[in-house]
């Protein structure tokens, strides 16, 4: 356990999800493990419309009107998201990240956004399962692009209900392996949980090393 006066919670956090689904549960999750004037940034990710159904490209050639309804949905989602956080929050921005425009994949732009915003921490919600969209976050690819501590929820959290998500976070299982990057991921554990979570840590041994 560790002590309020021990921690180091995050000051900006960037919250992301492709197609807005998920925003205000995931900036709840993530609130968690913030400090509490932290300021939260939303990010709704549009894709390519065309990436989308990528065998209807030769019979559907254009796809703008496609793309602006897209952008319409993600500034809605965007707009319920900020109401949906008013007075939970401290402060919240808001932004949509346009790969159609920017000629990026996710989590390339993710990173770059999270870069330009100065972004502690990166809060994604996760699509379900069975998602293919041309917009789908890989969190692995997305760790590696931006170099800066990344939370990831999947689909089944962020569609908890409020009362659910409302509950403290009290048992935080760290994973290691021995490497620094491990060990920096047990360091930024002990200082963001919250004050009074039981923190257990596991030590994950190659076979063949063992």
């Amino acid at each position: 356990m560790n002590t309020a006066a021990e921690r180091n919670t995050f000051h900006r956090v960037m919250i992301a999800s492709a197609g807005g689904a998920g925003l205000a549960l995931a900036t709840r999750v993530a609130q968690q493990f913030v400090a509490a004037d932290a300021r939260f940034r939303l990010v709704d990710i549009v894709c390519n419309p065309a990436a989308l159904y990528p065998t209807l490209m030769l019979s559907y050639p254009d796809w703008c009107e496609a793309h602006r309804a897209m952008l319409h949905g993600a500034q809605a989602a965007l707009r319920d998201a900020v109401i949906a956080l008013h007075g939970i929050v401290a402060a919240t921005d808001a932004e949509i990240v346009d790969l159609t425009a920017l000629h990026q994949g996710a989590a390339e732009a993710l990173a770059h956004t999270a870069a330009q915003w100065d972004a502690d921490l990166v809060a994604v919600a996760a699509h379900p399962r069975e998602h293919r969209w041309g917009g789908r976050i890989d969190p692995e690819e997305l760790v590696a692009s931006i170099g800066r501590p990344v939370l990831y929820m999947p689909a089944r959290s962020t569609d908890a209900t409020d009362a659910s998500v409302a509950a403290a976070v009290n048992r935080v299982l760290v994973a290691i392996d021995g490497s620094d990057t491990a060990l920096d991921a047990l360091r930024t554990a002990l200082a963001v949980a919250p004050p009074d979570a039981c923190i257990k840590v596991v030590y994950a041994a190659d076979d063949r090393f063992a």
